[in-house]
């Protein structure tokens, strides 16, 4: 398959005073047409800044500060304020964490996803716009798409409402859409209910996505391929099917034995030993050697480098370095 994102030593700062906060530093990963690339992590590791950093959504006092944005044969870093209005929406699209404050509370859901339609396609009437928001309700499981579309966001259920925000996201056939955890807040029938929803969406549009979340389970089922994200760094990008036969760096082994699904049957859990640490305060050498079961002088000191130790395997430790 070839490659629709590539994203190359990304790097996003906070500014704060004196002080220069790394929330993205030196990340590097790759979406491949048709894919669904799971970037996992643990809340405060840079997933959704990433997920900003791409689409240039991040405002001051943060800022990119280097790197490269591949999408589409163009650098989206290279790209007028104008030229990203065009990508936003119509080439990636976007389903935003929190479905009750990324919906307009004072608008009907048929407008706001009328509006997005809209704007991306001023060729279209107003009953065309009309007739592709009830095909759009429709896809995303509403029986009674009229009806929803003259409901105000408050009046839906929380997963009701990210099927709304589902619905605007892919609303202009998109050739990337970003997930930005869209499961957190829902049951797990919900929840099951939504990631087949968007797995038979991203193979009917024939779409690539990022799914962004801290659910291993989730992944295990829905991914193609998996970048495990710590303090602002990739730390091991793999296949899904490798990842959880045998998990290339500590941080990530110590993330399947927490998790009780995935642990076996019968195990007992294995926490992490200690937390991430904060932005503003990270250790020198490896961030996760505080916490590392095989730390090693070197790795209190000097920071891996990103190393290709197979097809599709990259890792960012010493075990893996000569």
């Amino acid at each position: 398959m070839s490659v629709l994102l590539d994203v190359v030593n990304l790097n996003t700062s906070f500014f704060t005073g004196t002080s220069q906060v790394r929330a993205v530093d030196g990340v590097s990963f790759s979406v491949r047409k048709g894919e669904i690339f799971g970037l996992v992590g643990e809340s405060g590791s840079g997933k959704t800044v990433t997920s900003l950093s791409i689409l240039r959504l991040v405002h001051p006092p943060g800022k990119v500060v280097k790197g490269e944005i591949f999408f589409e044969g163009r650098d989206l870093l290279q790209c007028t304020d104008k030229e990203m209005e065009t990508v936003r929406g119509s080439r990636i699209g976007m389903i935003f964490q929190e479905p009750m404050t990324a919906l307009n509370p004072v608008f009907r859901i048929g407008e706001q996803i009328g509006e997005t339609i809209a704007i991306h396609n001023r060729d279209l009437s107003r009953q065309e716009v009309q007739e592709k928001t009830l095909m759009l309700l429709k896809q995303v499981g509403f029986e009674e798409p009229e009806k929803k579309c003259l409901q105000y966001p408050h009046q839906l259920s929380g997963g009701q409402r990210q099927r709304v925000l589902i619905a605007i996201a892919i609303s202009c056939n998109p050739s990337l859409l970003i997930a930005d955890e869209p499961t957190t807040a829902l049951d797990v029938a919900t929840e099951s209910q939504i990631i087949n929803l968007l797995e038979g969406l991203v193979a009917s549009y024939d779409m690539s996505m990022i799914f962004i979340t801290h659910n291993l389970n989730i992944m295990k089922k829905l991914g193609h391929r998996i970048g495990i994200m710590y303090a602002g760094r990739v730390l091991e990008e793999n296949s899904v099917k490798h990842f959880f036969e045998k998990p290339l760096h500590p941080y990530s082994r110590g993330l399947l034995a927490s998790v009780y699904d995935l642990a076996g049957s019968g195990e007992r859990l294995t926490a992490i030993p200690g937390s991430v640490p904060k932005l503003s305060e990270l250790p020198d050498g490896c961030k996760f050697h505080p916490r590392c079961p095989h730390v090693m002088p070197i790795c209190k000191t000097m920071e891996p480098v990103m190393k290709e130790i197979g097809k599709d395997q990259w890792v960012r430790c010493y075990l893996y370095q000569s």
